[in-house]
């Protein structure tokens, strides 16, 4: 587990992430390697990680994607969170439909629940309407 090397002030330093000088694999490329058994359980602990930053640490990522979670030793990990904003930020709200439709269309996608794939299916459908997005990348893969 990563320790807190420093804080001071707004500066948070904490211990690596890796093995012999190599960082962590990002989940994107982890995702690639991992079993179907592994996929579920960095599903579930990235969704549960998720639930936890935002209510119990009143803060949403910002952006959170395959890119800014690390995979390691069977755990995932969020990194830059620098950026994290509470839910009461102008925009935190919309970045947190961000975050989850970046979570949503991870390679971990045969995890999803049916009902998850339906809501987010038409979030992002009417995210990209309401912007008038004629090309949109949170489209769900069967989305027309």
């Amino acid at each position: 587990m990563p320790e807190v090397v420093v804080l001071k002030k707004h500066v948070l330093v904490m211990s690596f992430l890796g093995q012999d000088g190599r960082p962590a694999p990002k989940l994107k490329e982890a995702a690639e390697r991992m079993s179907e058994a592994e996929l579920e359980t960095a599903y579930s602990q990235v969704v549960e990680m998720m639930s936890q930053l935002y209510l119990q640490c009143h803060l949403v990522h910002a952006d959170l994607s395959e890119y800014n979670i690390l995979w390691w030793e069977k755990e995932a990990w969020f990194i830059d969170v620098s950026q994290a904003v509470e839910p009461i930020h102008p925009s935190g709200l919309d970045f947190l439909l961000r975050d989850c439709i970046n979570v949503y269309n991870v390679s971990l996608a045969s995890h999803r629940d049916p009902l998850l794939n339906f809501v987010f299916s038409f979030s992002a459908r009417k995210v990209c309407q309401s912007w008038s997005l004629t090309s949109c990348s949170a489209r769900s893969p069967g989305w027309k």
